[in-house]
């Protein structure tokens, strides 16, 4: 396979996925977060993380990938829901 059939299959392939999960920004994080009653370390336990982790995305200095953003998109939207 010629390296301009790579490259075409290539932006074809990150094209087709979808967007990554939206998250808010940082502050709303930490706001949410502490709204919901919940230590950074609890925090990174349910998204199967670190405490460190977390300090960070609140922080603006790191953002979560693939499953881990997942998981921190869904429970900061239950903490916005106060569910």
């Amino acid at each position: 396979m010629s390296n301009t059939r790579i490259a075409s299959a290539l932006r074809e392939l990150i094209e087709s996925r979808p967007d990554p999960v939206p998250l808010p920004p940082p502050a709303e994080r930490r706001a949410l977060r502490v709204l919901g009653n919940t230590t950074q370390r609890e925090l990174g336990q349910i998204i199967g993380t670190s405490r460190a982790a977390v300090t960070r995305y609140e922080g603006g200095t790191r953002e979560p990938r693939g499953d881990t953003r997942r998981r921190y998109a869904e429970v900061l939207e239950v903490l916005r829901r106060g569910l």
